[in-house]
């Protein structure tokens, strides 16, 4: 590795007992939900919500509503 995340790397290695990695994704609950869909239907929801919306704003202020 170069640059200095090799540093770090390198660093955490020695002296760290391991740690149990804890997060959403363990959650039983959270089982079966692919949450990166979900984002993309919201991010996909902002992008077809926002066009709409510029167009009412821009012909709103020029006053051809």
């Amino acid at each position: 590795m170069t640059g200095h995340h090799s540093l770090w790397a390198i660093a955490g290695q020695f002296g760290s007992k391991a740690r149990k990695v804890t997060g959403i994704a363990s959650l039983p609950l959270a089982m079966g939900i692919d949450f990166s869909l979900i984002a993309n239907f919201a991010a996909l929801a902002l992008i077809a919500l926002a066009g709409p919306a510029v167009v009412f704003i821009l012909f709103y202020r020029r006053g051809a509503l």
